[in-house]
């Protein structure tokens, strides 16, 4: 519940502004709900009738549906009909978004406007529907199979002044010792200027569309800084162009082996091997002293990784074969990974640096499920092998589904 004020055009801080209407969000059926109503003018009733929202709408009030898709364990899942029985979000708070001034003209300054909701989404039960209704023995078991059962995350919800939905989010605590995204849940959203001096951790610009919130999962609790115009890259789209796949992702995942998520390590990787025309006059010498021109490039898709608290990493490796049956023991094994950020704590979905490894057979070689490898420490860097890596260096939020890094090497 929080009061607004939609027309003001002369309050200077939240603390100063006259609430004409409240804002209510909740569960409907186990959708979110976000209603507005009058208050009146002696300010201390709330009028029978709500004011309708004009868009998005139904019965004047925004629903608010259960996302598909997410990171990790949450990746591919579908939201429709079924899922709906019994996937909920849990709408706990609102404040509002003031584009162009804060604190003034909320329903007629800018299209803009409007507000920040927070809900929590996920499944609390797998016997009973969101209307009270016994699930069938066949949606029991998909709701038990599903990754949301008992995992929930917290949900950022902007919508305009008239109720169009313009972006919405999810979020997921992260323990750097676990494999997989913690349940998460936390406290309504907050505005970070303070409400009656407008100080803001990020200065006194932009005041008015800048959020602060919790996020805990029992273990630990992070406080969340949410701008208004935190946007993604728009570089490393480009998925691989190699007719060689060499490993596959899984498309979804789900709560019994062998689908669960920490089970499934694999990042898609393909592999281009392509000639060069005129070796000798367009590469250096350096390059072609030991290669023929055929270049290889294998392309990582970065989907986002928790396998620790810094420097995670994940790709592919390429082992040499004498026969179709038979494996070379004695070269070891060319690996290409992909690393998250290598600063302490710093998040599980920044791209650190690529890698092209040598690993002795002694240290590794198949049939065996695992060694002790740090990337840094079997890297090639002479310039022999003509070596690129794209991106080139640290860069944020790459690691998380939709972008790609490549190493090229002769």
């Amino acid at each position: 519940m929080m009061p607004i004020e939609s027309a003001n055009s002369i309050a200077t801080t939240l603390e100063s502004a006259q609430p004409d209407f409240m804002m209510l969000v909740g569960t409907l059926n186990g959708k979110g709900i976000v209603s507005k109503w009058t208050i009146t003018a002696a300010g201390t009733d709330i009028a029978a009738v709500a004011i309708s929202f004009t868009d998005n709408a139904s019965s004047g009030n925004v629903l608010l549906n259960a996302p598909s898709g997410g990171m990790h364990q949450f990746k591919g899942l579908t939201q429709g009909t079924t899922e709906d029985k019994y996937v909920t979000v849990r709408c706990i708070g609102v404040q509002p978004m003031y584009w162009t001034d804060a604190y003034k003209n909320l329903a007629t300054a800018d299209t803009n406007n409007g507000f920040m909701i927070n809900c929590l989404t996920g499944i609390s039960n797998c016997t009973m529907s969101n209307i009270d209704v016994l699930l069938t023995a066949a949606e029991t078991v998909a709701c038990l199979k599903d990754p949301r059962y008992l995992t929930w995350r917290l949900m950022t919800v902007k919508i305009e002044y008239d109720g169009t939905l313009i972006w919405y989010r999810t979020d997921s605590y992260w323990d750097q010792s676990s494999f997989v995204a913690a349940s998460t849940w936390g406290t309504a959203i907050q505005m970070s200027a303070n409400a009656y001096t407008n100080v803001d951790n990020s200065g006194t610009t932009d005041v008015g569309k800048q959020y602060v919130y919790p996020m805990m999962d029992g273990s630990g609790i992070s406080l969340n800084h949410l701008t208004y115009n935190m946007t993604p890259p728009t570089l490393y789209t480009t998925a691989g162009t190699g007719s060689n796949q060499l490993t596959t992702a899984p498309t979804q995942y789900y709560n019994v082996w062998p689908d669960l998520y920490e089970q499934n390590l694999c990042a898609d990787t393909t592999l281009l091997l392509e000639g060069t025309d005129n070796p000798e006059t367009t590469l250096g010498t350096a390059i072609t002293a030991l290669s023929d021109g055929y270049k290889a490039t294998v392309v990582v898709s970065l989907e986002s990784i928790l396998a620790g608290a810094v420097a995670r990493w994940r790709g592919v490796c390429l082992v040499m074969y004498t026969t179709e049956y038979v494996q070379e023991t004695e070269n070891g094994s060319l690996c290409v990974v992909a690393t998250t950020g290598t600063t302490t704590n710093q998040g599980p979905d920044t791209f650190g640096a690529n890698y092209l490894l040598h690993i002795p057979a002694s240290i590794w070689a198949p049939p065996s499920k695992s060694a002790s490898v740090v990337p840094a420490g079997f890297a090639l860097t002479d310039s022999v092998y003509g070596i690129e890596h794209s991106p080139a260096g640290q860069v944020d939020h790459l690691y998380t589904q939709g972008y790609y890094s490549s190493t090229s090497w002769y």
